[in-house]
């Protein structure tokens, strides 16, 4: 019985080790199959899997995976979840973004595009800080700063911004109303106007994140920001559409 009771200890013990070896020898071994052109993407991927098996040791069996608005821990799963989550998310995504330039009706996007690879590496990056931040989390037991989050989402949305301006007209990515999917030049005109509004607005959000500790005093902000750069491109859009229309 002691003997049996050891082996079933030293699988448990060990499984999460082998898990994540396998995992991160998987990645490194496509790395290599992979153009240059996806490495980084592979690399950055990699690192929040790397970061959880260098604590692993360290984290409880059962660890927080879910968050109030205060930080506070309301929901929990086996430490094992976290590997899965990591991986998941970030594979998910990937995959879905080298999907759509096949499936896009217009052909538009395509994976040589410099414009298109900078919101596919923009992405990667956000995700892998996102994962990052919840194996953190999830080791102190709770967020000590909810306002992290959406000062990251204001840098994304200002990294949107940037490579906004010259996107090519598609059915997935960018401002797509009505009249910007109707004419290119309503498209290129209002991502170039939209790109301005989206930069701005994401620094914004960047900077208002530093002030405030907990999500709940900074979500009327992030909403409120996060509205003007909804409306304002749309209403150009329309705007812009209708003018050309009458001329």
């Amino acid at each position: 019985m002691g003997k049996a009771t050891e082996i079933k200890h030293f699988n448990n013990s060990h499984y999460p080790y082998a898990t994540l070896n396998v995992i991160t020898f998987g990645i490194m071994a496509l790395i290599h199959r992979v153009t240059w052109r996806e490495a980084p993407h592979w690399l950055i991927m990699l690192l929040p899997l790397v970061y959880l098996h260098l604590i692993w040791e360290s984290l409880p069996e059962v660890v927080p995976t879910h968050f109030d608005l205060h930080g506070k821990a309301d929901g929990w799963s086996n430490r094992h979840t976290l590997i899965w989550m990591a991986g998941s998310l970030s594979a998910g995504t990937y995959f879905l973004m080298l999907l759509l330039p096949r499936i896009d009706p217009r052909r538009h996007i395509n994976l040589s595009d410099i414009h298109y690879n900078g919101i596919r590496l923009l992405l990667t990056v956000f995700i892998a800080l996102l994962n990052g931040f919840i194996i953190q989390s999830s080791l102190l037991g709770g967020i000590a700063n909810t306002s992290f989050l959406f000062g990251l989402l204001g840098g994304v949305f200002a990294g949107f911004g940037w490579l906004f301006r010259d996107l090519k007209p598609n059915y997935f990515i960018g401002i797509r109303t009505p009249w910007t999917l109707e004419s290119e030049e309503v498209w290129y005109s209002t991502h170039r106007f939209g790109a301005k509004v989206w930069m701005a607005g994401g620094i914004l959000l960047a900077i208002g994140s530093m002030f405030f500790t907990h999500s709940s005093g900074y979500l009327p902000l992030f909403f409120g920001v996060l509205l003007v750069m909804v409306i304002l491109p749309v209403y150009y859009s329309w705007r812009y559409f209708k003018n050309e229309s009458s001329r």
